[in-house]
């Protein structure tokens, strides 16, 4: 499957879309030039995370990225995860990279998780 397959068929078969109760890690991030918006939520248990959801609008891109993603740091420790690249998710979206327009919206899923940590509601 090609990278445009790949974003194709998360954005019109999310995974993991949906919110979730109680979240024990939440962010909402929006990219203001295009108005794609992302809403994060996360459960961790022993320092793994056990289950993700998210709801969100915009274009294919900022919505198969946290598809993608979300699917990628189920099972994974939270420290690994606090430490995901640009080059990570680009890697994951299946290409070196996007144009700088096209980044802002493929990226937008892993500042919003990334952000959910920086902001513990525990």
């Amino acid at each position: 499957m090609n990278n445009q397959d790949l974003i194709l068929d998360h954005y019109h078969h999310p995974k993991n879309f949906g919110k979730l109760d109680a979240p024990m890690y939440r962010a909402e991030t929006e990219n203001l030039s295009c108005g794609d918006s992302l809403a994060v939520d996360i459960m961790v248990k022993d320092g793994i995370i056990e289950r993700v959801g998210w709801t969100g609008n915009g274009c294919a891109l900022s919505q198969a990225s946290i598809s993608i993603l979300s699917e990628h740091i189920t099972g994974r420790n939270i420290e690994d995860v606090k430490k995901l690249s640009s080059e990570d998710v680009f890697t994951l979206l299946g290409t070196d990279s996007f144009s700088p327009a096209r980044t802002r919206c493929a990226l937008l899923s892993l500042e919003t998780v990334q952000r959910a940590f920086e902001k513990s509601n525990q």
